[in-house]
Formats: structure tokens, sequence, C-alpha cells
């Protein structure tokens, strides 16, 4: 896990460093002594309020500038450390979803309570499974990834929920990019939908050996980078392949590729 955060976070310096010479930028540690729940924040959102939302290993952090709010034990029936694990965060209105192990809550800010996400599937599926990545495309669609039960799409204009897990079954990241969105699977592979939610094609990444471990994506300057413990990956609009990059990125060389997916 460290050695992929530590290579998404590389390219992300080399990618800003001219932008970043223009400017100072002043880094403070927050911690657990400082008031957090926990040192392992796994998730982070900032919201339309400018409030911070941090999801970490031992419950849900809002910091409004002045002060920290720390939020325990909200999932029904499951007063354990499981329960407080957060994992994703997403802002929809004035609420805030979460998600985890346990599946896909909401806080209702309004009303200061906790709400299980209870909307099914025409086939009677709930989301149940450990939530990792929620996002929203320009169309309004909501996109939750899941580790177990694949992708669910919630249309809020409609209230319709669906499903796709013919695809994969375990994703770990999504990222919307132009007209399409990507989604990473445990597997080594990055499946593609357009926005409306059908599915495009699927991308092997090169040499991948599946370690139940997250793979990170970023989508920067028309390219999705792929970030996974075999190192570094990237992909263009025009690829039919996926690309390992060496690190340091080189000025030009003959990169590894992995072959497409039908």
């Amino acid at each position: 896990m460290r050695r992929r955060f530590y290579t998404l976070l590389y390219l992300l310096v080399m990618l800003t460093a001219t932008a970043t010479a223009q400017s100072a930028h002043v880094f403070k540690k927050y911690m657990a002594a400082d008031g957090l729940s926990d040192n392992t924040v796994l998730c982070g959102l900032r919201d339309s309020m400018g409030i911070v939302w941090l999801g970490t290993n031992n419950g849900l952090n809002c910091f409004d500038g002045r002060q920290n709010t720390i939020y325990r034990n909200m999932v029904e029936d499951k007063l354990n450390f499981d329960s407080n694990l957060i994992t994703a965060l997403f802002e929809h209105h004035t609420d805030i979803w979460f998600g985890g192990s346990f599946g896909l809550y909401v806080f209702h800010r309004l009303t200061n309570s906790f709400e299980k996400f209870r909307l099914k599937t025409q086939y009677d599926v709930s989301i149940s499974s450990s939530v990792q990545k929620i996002v929203q495309t320009p169309g309004g669609l909501i996109w939750i990834a899941t580790l177990g039960q694949g992708l669910f799409i919630y249309d809020p204009s409609t209230g319709r929920l669906t499903q796709d897990s013919r695809h994969d079954s375990f994703f770990s990241d999504i990222v919307v990019a132009a007209d399409l969105v990507f989604l990473a699977s445990l597997q080594g592979r990055v499946v593609v939908y357009d926005q409306t939610g059908q599915y495009k094609r699927t991308y092997q990444i090169f040499n991948y050996i599946s370690d139940k471990h997250r793979i990170c994506l970023e989508y920067l300057r028309g390219r999705l980078y792929i970030g996974c413990d075999q190192g570094l990956y990237t992909l263009g609009a025009s690829d039919a392949e996926i690309t390992q990059l060496a690190l340091p990125l080189p000025p030009s060389g003959q990169p590894l590729t992995s072959s497409l997916m039908a």
C-alpha cells in the first residue's frame, strides 16, 4: 500500500512541479494526539460549505476550521470496530454519504442523523458489501464501487438503482474522464464505461500479480494513470494497450505493454 501511494505521489509532484515552484505551501501534520479519531486516514472530502470530512480506521471526522467532531458507531446493530472503518465519502445535496465494510450510509446534516441507504435494485439487491469509492458524473448519475458486488449506479432523477457485476465484482477506484468512466479491478483490470453506464471495454494491466490491495486511478492531462504494487501504468485516449512507466519518468524509451481484452 505504501509503495502504491508513493508511486502516485511521485507522479503528481512531477506533473505539478512548475506550478508549485511559483507558490509556497505549508503542510501541517494532524494526528490522533491533535484530536483526530485515528492516525490512518482512508478517504477525505471538502464539502460545498468548506467543511473537511475524513474517514479513518476508527470513525468519521468533521472539521469545520475550529473544532473536530468525531462520529462512531453510526451503523445499525454493529457497535464494533468494523462499523467505524470509513473507506468512501461523497456529498449529495445537504447529505454526506459514507461507505465501509458495512455497505452505504447517509448522514443527514439537517437532522444530524444517520440512515442506511436502503434502496434496492429491481432484483431486490441492496448495497451490503464494502464500498470503496463514490463519484458523480456530469449527467447526474452516482457511481458506487464495491468489493464483492461490483458496480452500482444510482439515478437521483428516477430513484432507480442498478447493479453491474458481469465484468468484475471487486472494484477499488473510479475516475471520470471526458465522456468515459474508468474502474480499477482487484483482478488487475481497468473496466471502461460511457457516462450513461454502458460497458465499453476492459484493459488488462501488464504483469499484474493479484495481491488483493487497492489499485488507484488518476486522470491528468488527457491520460489515465494506474498505481499498483507492480508500479505505475498509463493509458491514453488513443492507446490500444496499457503501458508501464519506469520511475523516474524517462523522457523517452520503450515501455512495457499489456494486451487489450475484448
